[in-house]
């Protein structure tokens, strides 16, 4: 029963005042670096008094853990809504978990701006947590903000500070955590999959290592001053009213410090706010540690940004661009005079130019002008190299010049693509002069610029994402292992930066590295460079299968998909890691039906995954009885994969597994696990033209059966199955085929006594026949005969079928060719010939609407291989039908 906030309150009081004053010595002792996350502020007191809550706040590190309390400040506002029933106040962790659910589907359908990163840490009671989430309910309520009069808890709280362990940012060093301390906490501890486990650790440690490297910032420690480029950076100034250029000096006051044996200089750089307008939105909301790690030259790149182009002697690379664009523009049919004279000088040439391209209106500039001015310009990008060598600021310049493309412009537009390339050609020809200095450029100026877009909401899923890679890895970044994952790592810290933490970050890094992988030739467990790039990208991948998010799974099993065929030591660790846990638990929650089914991809990367699995095991076994070869994880993976075809509602999914085990060795290797599944799928889920593109590859090639939105990896997969030469690769040994097709064969007609084969079964045969040798051994004649001797019948009739007569000869011929002649006598044939194709075709009440013309029978029985068959045939019909015969062609043939 719960009891009011009176009687029994006041009996406990002394004990609870016991050990409020007891926390609060703790919060003094461990955490004297916290001002105003020790208590509540005043003004969220007084509004929680006046609520009249069914318990007293004494402790908010406690008291709001359960949700209970925060459901009652939600039912006093929202009475109909909330309902108090659905809450329990107990202090379980599966109590809390069940409460915060409950209530986070009425914040959800309300739009109430707290997450579940809001209210997890309140759950695991770290400490500042409950603070923050109720002063972040006070305001969305109440409207109103915290004042700042000074004073403990009268600060206006950041809800997002929650400090980790019970140590803040500003604590000093001894009282901060320690490597394991951070891994000892309590959402690592509670997760039962020992991967999940793994991976939360990792990143855990990831964020310390990062706060660590912080910290050493602010005193003047920073890795950053070993960059290639040097401290004293150019920066813009004005002197006498001109813009010169001129290197930043250090103060001659700065204090000298060591470091593990190396002496540096202490630095105080600026944060990212003191940069002013030029930060993004996205840096400018950021508060914690990663606001002091930020790449050298930013700063006088904003700067050179606000104050313009250099003026002196040396010719910027914004005049050369000019001078290649006007004139191209000016003598383009589609441009001119009139044009040139509409670009806005405020600005800029290049913006004006993709703004109207960008355009619906009747000034919309031509594709086609804007198009040209990027190909003249990158196949002039070896005059712009020497430039943007020279001058980091010169790389933002030209960023900046294109910039409005790549947020302006369409993502299915061509001149997206061609702007990606430009960069690409750009990064080359720097790369050609000084690889060093244009790496230097690409990691501390190019890509804090580009970070901004990637991070942007949804955007790492589209191709705008991708082109921004492309051009920054293909044409900035060397072919080495070792550039390679340095920009890894730079891309990491910045995305990080963007979005404050690495949780909040790891859906983006996936993507980003799903992209990434695809193109890296470097990836290889033989030399120690590249199996360090390896484990990059398995960290990321296994990152991405611990996410809530399917497509964020998807994506990080895409990574994994391309990573396993790169050798045998990655085919076993990306194995390992799926197959048994993440495949697995995917196909079971297929089978279950769900109203929320998984997501396509997702089951398409599985189906990839297995064939992958599937087809070097085969290629491993060449010239092995695979029979006795497999191992119980093969086996495991055949009934996984065999599970999937026959449980999946998904066209998608069920066309490329057609396609994939068509394509490969793994459906000859383990024939007898799938040939049945496969012909199945193929004659019943499979419309005409799905079948006969996978029949016959020489069909629509150009076809792409992937809808939009496939990530890199599986896009790549694909590209290489659809590559693949030839049609089916049927087994050399028809015996399990035949089987297989006589069982759906019968399966899909009722029985040998249908009157005709449908369609589709006679185009898998023919499929198969042709793939076939024609002169077979005697063992492979004898499957071919017994094959003819059970469907004879329904093939003959399916002669007289106007629609089914060319691929029905087709299939009696190749039959007869390959064994059945030798096996079946002439008498059979002949009877087949009289009673399934001239005794319907001549009969008085025969069907005559779906019937070949009289001319097409005689053209077959002429040609019909041996000619005894056909000429016993026609005495048995001038015998048995003697008018009809008289009235036919075959009297002037035959006699």
């Amino acid at each position: 029963m719960v009891s009011s906030p009176g009687s029994q309150g006041q009996q406990s009081l002394g004990e609870d005042s016991k050990a409020s004053a007891l926390s609060t010595i703790t919060y003094t002792g461990l955490n004297s670096g916290l001002k105003g996350e020790r208590f509540l502020p005043r003004e969220v007191q007084k509004w929680l008094q006046s609520l009249d809550l069914t318990y007293a706040v004494r402790n908010p590190h406690r008291d709001f853990a359960n949700g209970f309390l925060i459901a009652e400040v939600f039912a006093r506002y929202f009475p109909g809504e909330v309902t108090m029933h659905s809450f329990d106040p107990g202090l379980s962790l599966a109590t809390k978990q069940n409460n915060w659910e409950t209530l986070f589907k009425f914040l959800k359908k309300y739009r109430v701006d707290i997450a579940v990163e809001d209210f997890e840490p309140v759950i695991h009671n770290r400490p500042g947590a409950g603070i923050s989430i109720i002063t972040k309910v006070y305001r969305i309520l109440t409207k109103r903000r915290l004042g700042r009069r000074g004073g403990s808890g009268a600060e206006e709280l950041d809800p997002t500070r929650v400090v980790d362990g019970g140590t803040g940012m500003d604590a000093p060093n001894y009282a901060k955590n320690t490597a394991s301390v951070v891994l000892k906490d309590a959402e690592i501890e509670r997760t039962v999959d020992d991967n999940e486990r793994v991976v939360k650790a990792l990143i855990a440690l990831d964020a310390h290592n990062q706060e660590q490297l912080s910290d050493r910032a602010k005193e003047g420690i920073s890795d950053s001053q070993y960059r290639l480029y040097p401290q004293g950076r150019p920066e813009v100034s004005l002197d006498s009213g001109k813009g010169k250029l001129e290197p930043a000096g250090q103060d001659e006051d700065e204090e000298s410090s060591e470091v593990r044996g190396v002496e540096v200089k202490a630095l105080e750089r600026p944060s990212p706010r003191e940069v002013g307008a030029d930060a993004t939105p996205a840096e400018d909301d950021l508060d914690g540690p990663h606001q002091q790690r930020r790449h050298i030259g930013l700063e006088a790149m904003a700067s050179a940004d606000r104050n313009g182009s250099s003026q002196g002697t040396v010719e910027s690379v914004l005049e050369r661009i000019q001078a290649i664009a006007m004139p191209l523009v000016e003598g383009h049919d589609l441009g001119g005079p009139t044009l040139c004279q509409s670009i806005d000088p405020r600005k800029g040439f290049m913006a004006c130019l993709f703004e109207g391209a960008g355009s619906s209106s009747d000034n919309a500039v031509a594709e086609e002008v804007v198009i040209s001015v990027l190909v003249a310009i990158e196949e002039r990008a070896d005059e712009l190299a020497p430039i943007l060598i020279n001058d980091p600021v010169e790389v933002c310049r030209l960023w900046k010049l294109l910039e409005p493309g790549f947020k302006s412009i369409a993502v299915d537009s061509p001149i997206l693509s061609r702007l990606a390339e430009l960069l690409r050609s750009v990064g080359a020809s720097m790369r050609a002069v000084d690889p060093q200095l244009t790496a230097a450029a690409a990691k501390d100026v190019l890509l804090p610029l580009l970070t901004p877009i990637i991070c942007t909401p949804g955007a790492c899923y589209s191709r705008r994402c991708e082109y921004l890679l492309y051009l920054l890895f293909d044409g900035f970044v060397q072919s080495m292992a070792s550039e390679e994952s340095e920009m890894l790592r730079a891309l990491r810290e910045e995305v990080v930066y963007c979005y404050g933490r690495m949780v909040e970050a790891l859906p983006t890094l996936v993507s980003c590295m799903n992209y990434i992988v695809t193109s890296s030739p470097n990836v290889d467990h033989d030399e120690p460079a590249g199996k360090a790039l390896a484990d990059v990208y398995l960290y990321y991948a296994l990152g991405g299968l611990s996410s809530s998010s399917c497509r964020t799974r998807a994506r990080g099993l895409g990574i994994l998909l391309e990573l396993a065929p790169r050798n045998a030591t990655l085919m076993e660790v990306v194995r390992d890691a799926t197959l048994e846990k993440v495949i697995s638990s995917t196909i079971k929650e297929i089978e279950s039906g769900l109203n929320s089914p998984v997501w396509w991809e997702m089951q398409v990367v599985v189906v990839a995954l297995l064939l992958t699995f599937l087809d070097r095991t085969a290629r491993s076994h060449d010239g092995v009885d695979t029979a006795t070869a497999d191992d119980t994880e093969t086996q495991h993976a055949l009934e996984l994969l065999v599970r999937v075809m026959k449980s999946t509602k998904s066209a998608v999914v069920r066309r490329v597994a057609l396609i994939g085990l068509a394509r490969s060795s793994v459906l000859g290797a383990y024939q007898e696990a799938l040939m049945e599944p496969f012909l199945q799928a193929l004659v019943s889920d499979s419309p005409d033209d799905k079948r006969r593109y996978v029949l016959s590859p020489s069909r629509d090639t150009d076809r792409n059966d992937l809808p939009d939105g496939a990530s890199p990896c599986l896009r790549l997969w694909w590209r290489r199955q659809r590559e693949a030469a030839g049609g089916v690769r049927w087994p050399t040994n028809p015996q399990v085929t035949v089987t297989a097709f006589l069982t759906i064969s019968v399966c899909e007609d009722g029985a040998t006594s249908v009157d005709v084969l449908a369609s589709p079964i006679l185009e898998i045969l023919d499929s198969i026949l042709s793939a076939s040798e024609d002169r077979a051994d005697s063992s492979t004649a004898e499957v071919w005969a017994g094959l003819f001797r059970r469907l004879s019948g329904p093939l003959f009739a399916s002669l007289l079928s106007l629609r089914l007569h060319d691929l029905a000869a087709l299939c009696v011929g190749r039959l007869l060719v390959r064994g059945a002649q030798e096996a079946v006598s002439v008498r059979e044939l002949a009877t087949l010939i009289m009673r399934r194709i001239i005794t319907p075709y001549y009969h008085e009440g025969a069907n005559t609407g779906d019937r070949i013309s009289e001319d097409r029978l005689v053209e077959f029985i002429k040609n019909f291989e041996p000619e005894k068959a056909a000429l016993m045939a026609m005495d048995e019909f001038r015998e048995k039908l003697n008018a009809a015969y008289i009235k036919s062609p075959f009297e002037k043939i035959y006699g």
